[in-house]
This record gives structure tokens, sequence and C-alpha cells, in this order.
């Protein structure tokens, strides 16, 4: 667990904002603090889609757990990141930085070793129902000679064991999927098989006891009942190979939205977030 480091700054991404750190060696880290993530459920996939990422051997950063205390200097941070700290302590999940890191676009004639890395990460996108991967925002990242995919917060996998709902049907998750850039129809049984067996090996009970208690304490106050929640559920998705092959038949039977369908969606959610905000504030 990272205790001893240097808070250099906060970094605007999306709609969270996490700290880059750095530990006396000069390694720097991504922090992502708890209360500035997307629910309570993001920390949890993003811990338990890193271990499993790298266990699978797919280019994942491996997560580490970092303490915030009160006596953490803060003060040379602007107030409304002194207060999402404050808002933040206790245990929060850094990454490793990559600083020379450039965003990746998957590229349209992929080579064999290629493709077949990008079928393995969309086919843990699918376990996960990882909507938060698109041609426009890949979240790949090439450091060097090295890729890696990068966030993970937006399972619903992890959410719909939490939430007790199945979200695999969704037409709307269905879509997003759809839109995956490593999409692309049938996929080999060969490869399909290779990932299940993969999985199978995972050490789930082990997985799902790294979880720091304190974050599951947040959903449920019976630690041990989400405890057991998230070991069976995941359990399950590893072993039911059938129904993932025919979750991988639904997602390509999804028309993909056409850009002026997009266009259409966009403005409407504009416009009923602005009538939203009027009516707060009336």
């Amino acid at each position: 667990m990272l205790t001893r480091y240097t808070i250099l700054k906060a970094i605007r991404a999306g709609s969270s904002t996490p700290l880059l750190v750095e530990v006396s060696g000069g390694q720097k880290y991504l922090v992502k603090l708890c209360a500035g993530l997307s629910g309570q459920s993001a920390i949890l996939s993003e811990w338990l889609a890193g271990h499993m990422g790298v266990a699978l051997g797919l280019p994942v950063d491996e997560p580490i757990p970092v303490r915030i205390t009160k006596h953490t200097p803060i003060g040379h941070l602007y107030i409304e990141y002194r207060e999402l700290i404050q808002k933040s302590l206790g245990i929060n999940l850094a990454l490793p930085y990559h600083e020379q890191a450039e965003a990746y676009l998957p590229p349209t004639n992929p080579s064999a070793a290629e493709r077949d890395l990008f079928d393995r990460l969309y086919l843990f996108d699918v376990l996960l129902l990882n909507i938060d991967r698109s041609a426009q925002n890949p979240n790949l990242l090439r450091s060097g000679e090295r890729l890696i995919a990068r966030d993970y917060e937006s399972s619903f996998l992890f959410l719909g064991i939490l939430e007790r709902r199945d979200y695999a049907g969704a037409k709307s998750i269905l879509g997003k999927l759809r839109e995956n850039p490593f999409f692309r129809p049938g996929i080999g049984a060969e490869t399909i098989d290779a990932f299940f067996a993969q999985l199978r090996a995972l050490e789930v009970p082990a997985l799902i006891q790294s979880l720091p208690e304190e974050w599951l304490a947040r959903l449920n106050p019976v630690v041990e009942d989400l405890q057991i929640a998230l070991r069976e559920k995941l359990t399950a998705a590893i072993n039911d190979e059938a129904a993932f092959r025919r979750l991988l038949l639904a997602i390509e039977a999804q028309v993909p939205e056409t850009s002026g369908e997009r266009r259409q969606r966009q403005l409407a959610n504009r416009r009923a977030f602005e009538q939203s905000f009027r009516e707060k504030k009336s």
C-alpha cells in the first residue's frame, strides 16, 4: 500500500479528478479518488478488472491501494480539489502513471498478433459488460512498445451484482458493446475456449478477498454478504460459457447507431439536462 508520497497535482480527466503523486524512488502514480469516481461501484470495478486483466495476461495496469489521511499535505491544491480529497480519506486506488504514453487508435488493418490481442480485450470487455470504450475514445495507450488498456470503471457486470440486476440483456448495453472498437463478428471458437480456460484458472475467492473492506462497507454494512455475492456471481459468469456465446451473438445482432441518430440522441440528452438544470434553479 502506498502511504508515503507527494501529491504533485490534480488532473482534470473527464468526470473524475485523479491525483498525480510521486514516491521517493521517482515512480509516479495516478490516484483515483473514491469521491471522484462515478458511483460507489466504480472503484470496485476498476480494482477487480485490473487484477483480473493482469492474471489473464492482458495489457492492463495492476491497481494498488493508497491511503490518504487528514495529515496528507494538500494545502498547495485548489480548494475544490482539497474538498474532494477530504471526502476520500482512507483507502483509494492507484495505477502506474505512464509519463510518455500517448493515446492509441487501433489500426484499421491490424496484424495477426494485434488482432488476437484486440479479440481478447474485446472478450474481456464483454464479460465485464464494460461500455466505456468507443471508436472516439478507445481508452488505449501506447507507452514505448507496450499497449495499455485502461478505465474499467463502467463494468455493468459488477454494478449488476451490487444492484441484484442482470444488465446482459439490456439493449443499451448491447448497443454500446457493438460500438466497441475491438468488436468484430465471428471471433473463433478456439479464441473463446482459450479465454475461458484462463478465466476458470482465476483465484476468484482471493480476488474478492483482496478488496479493501472499507470500500465494501460503504455499499453494504454486512461486508461478508457482499463478498459472497461477488464471489458467487463472478464464478457463475466465468463458468457459463454458453451464456457468454449467446451474449456475443446478441451483440452481433445489434444495428449500429447512425451518425444522425447519435446526434439526435445527444441533442435530446442535452435538452433534458438543460431542462433539469432550469427546474433545479427555479
